[in-house]
């Protein structure tokens, strides 16, 4: 089939889509601004309740239509199960949460047709079923903490607005899980995280992670085996937000995290770096609504005497209800640059990697509290893995449900 083809296809399915009426999320288990499927990030039970229940099942049809290592379909599936418990609201005492998350993955990889090293599906990974995070929340006026098995990037190196794109990178940076393991789906690792909000603005946090979830793949539950010769990732991050007409304006965020333990390729026995995010909202609609323009930006820096990855960066928009009567529908665009160092020794390989590029556009569809779908183009500019580094061109439709 030819690219002109599948590229009509793709335009067509939206106009259909953008047919059907809208209906109030309001109620939604799975709240799409900030879903869970593409950042994990976790929510506090609903007020009033002890308990809350949620599931979701992501769906991604995939097809590479030209480049990389070669054309073809793939399907990737995730099963989100979460059970919280709020403590006050169960009459015990105030400020605890606890939060337990299942996790099944299955399906059959795009990575191996496409060959990129960024991930150009943010649910892609090995055929799993396990406990993905379990842990406790506890909170003391402007501090709290949380213990336990817990994903780093649902606290740490994310951004709200980036969360709507597929691709791996706009979700965790690869300049961070690139170079070093780390606590991220779908291997989370024990943890602790305390934060210290001074205002509505001003917010610092710091986490402590044991420092090799590969090493626990097998586990179906929880990651509990810490060794020292695993080392340890330390991360600490800044957050600042900004309001303007008593509306949120903007966040910037300035991190930078540090594991004792570096790779054994490596000479250096530590690894560190920085990463600075921002994600402004440019303008709303009207004063009652989310309706508007956002942009955002990655940037990350890391050593690059012991790294394969050196630097990332990325640039992004977003809008949410730019067609009329479509208020919870979101398109955006975005792309990243990764860029290697090409003088490492790796492994007794001198590394000479072209940099590697994606572009992103997407297309969300609000089909009511319990629905989404969305179709997705992805633009691979030298996937690092690929015969030949042809650069790649993919297109996927992504369904979620909510219950």
């Amino acid at each position: 089939m030819r690219i002109s083809t599948l590229l009509k296809i793709y335009i067509i399915s939206i106009i259909t889509l953008n047919s059907v009426p809208a209906l109030s999320s309001s109620d939604s288990a799975i709240n799409y601004s900030d879903s869970i499927i593409s950042t994990k990030i976790t929510k506090a039970p609903k007020k009033g309740k002890a308990f809350t229940f949620e599931a979701a099942y992501t769906g991604d049809f995939l097809y590479n239509m030209a480049g990389g290592n070669k054309q073809g379909f793939a399907y990737l599936g995730n099963v989100d199960l979460i059970v919280s418990f709020d403590t006050e609201n169960a009459n015990l005492w105030k400020g605890g949460t606890l939060f337990a998350y299942g996790l099944n993955n299955h399906g059959t990889s795009i990575s191996e047709l496409v060959g990129d090293i960024q991930g150009v599906d943010n649910i892609e990974t090995g055929a799993k079923t396990k406990l993905y995070q379990l842990w406790y929340n506890q909170k003391f006026g402007n501090w709290d903490f949380t213990i336990g098995q817990h994903d780093l990037n649902s606290e740490f190196a994310n951004t709200e607005s980036a969360g709507h794109f597929i691709n791996s990178s706009f979700g965790i940076q690869p300049d961070i899980s690139a170079n070093v393991p780390v606590s991220i789906f779908p291997l989370a690792t024990m943890g602790f995280i305390s934060r210290w909000k001074a205002n509505d603005n001003f917010t610092l946090m710091l986490g402590v992670y044991a420092g090799e979830p590969q090493n626990k793949d097998q586990s179906y539950f929880l990651n509990l085996d810490i060794t020292k010769s695993e080392g340890a990732v330390s991360i600490f991050e800044t957050q600042y937000r900004f309001n303007r007409k008593n509306r949120p304006f903007g966040t910037i965020k300035a991190g930078m995290w540090n594991h004792s333990v570096s790779s054994s390729s490596h000479a250096a026995s530590t690894n560190y770096g920085f990463y600075l995010i921002s994600d402004f909202k440019l303008f709303y609609e009207d004063n009652n609504s989310e309706q508007g323009l956002s942009i955002f930006s990655q940037l990350g820096y890391v050593p690059k005497d012991v790294n394969l990855v050196h630097a990332y960066a990325s640039l992004g928009i977003i809008y949410q209800g730019l067609i009329p009567n479509r208020d919870n529908d979101v398109i955006g665009f975005a792309a990243n640059n990764l860029v290697f160092n090409k003088d490492l020794d790796y492994e007794d390989k001198i590394v000479s990697f072209k940099n590697e590029g994606i572009l992103e556009l997407f297309y969300k569809v609000d089909l009511g509290s319990h629905l989404m779908l969305q179709p997705d183009l992805q633009y691979v500019i030298n996937p690092t893995l690929s015969n030949g580094g042809n650069n790649a061109f993919l297109a996927s439709l992504r369904f979620v449900a909510s219950f």
